[in-house]
Order: structure tokens, then C-alpha cells, then sequence
């Protein structure tokens, strides 16, 4: 399995209000085609993913999730927890599984910005 990447991302206060700045790193923006928004309902698990060829860039705007990790389904899974107070890019290399599950009580939004144009068939 590829490096995974967790990075912590800068949180900005104004006030009573937050901006989350995820990257200022331009080479990365540039490897940005696509971004997609995804929810997933509360107590319950997307299925398993893989991508031959994209890396996959993932934050999670709230909720609990936890986030799941391998290049092997029979093999031991690498679990990494996440929500708004730990609030990290998670950059997925090209040819891993995941998978997420929201652990909370609210319906969560998982950003995902990928390295590819997604072909629709």
C-alpha cells in the first residue's frame, strides 16, 4: 500500500465563526480535477472502494467517521477517526481500499478531491 497522508488542516477564527483552510499548496491544487461532496446517514457504513488509478483526497466536514484503509481486504485495516476537532486532509494513495463509517448522530459530508477526470460510462 501507498503512504497515507494525514495533514492537519489550519483553522481560521473569526469570532464566533471558523474557516477551514485545507491546502495553500499550490503543486497540490494543481493535481485537483474533480471534487465531489458525499454524505453518508448516521450509524451506517459506505461499501468498500478502490481506485486502480486516482488518489483520493478526503475531509470530512462533520459528523464522526472512521475511516478504514487497506491494499488487502483479508488483511488487518488501518483506522483512522475523524470529526470537526480532528479536522485532517487525508490523502488515499492509488490503489488502496476504503471504506467510511459515520459513528455519529448527524448525517456526514465527505469531500473528495481527486487527481483524475472521473470517465461516466
Amino acid at each position: 500500500m501507498g503512504k497515507i497522508i494525514k495533514k492537519k488542516v489550519k483553522i481560521i477564527s473569526l469570532g464566533q465563526e471558523n474557516i477551514y483552510k485545507i491546502t495553500d499548496n499550490e503543486a497540490f491544487i494543481k493535481t485537483i480535477k474533480e471534487v465531489y461532496i458525499s454524505e453518508i446517514k448516521p450509524k451506517s457504513q459506505k461499501t468498500w472502494k478502490y481506485s486502480e488509478d486516482t488518489e483520493q483526497n478526503i475531509y470530512i466536514f462533520n459528523s464522526k467517521i472512521e475511516l478504514s484503509i487497506t491494499n488487502d481486504l483479508k488483511k488487518k485495516k488501518r483506522i483512522i477517526s475523524l470529526d470537526k476537532k480532528l479536522s485532517y486532509l487525508i490523502k488515499i494513495p492509488k490503489k488502496t481500499f476504503y471504506t467510511f463509517k459515520n459513528t455519529g448522530r448527524k448525517i456526514g459530508f465527505i469531500l473528495n478531491m481527486i487527481d483524475k477526470k472521473h470517465k461516466t460510462k
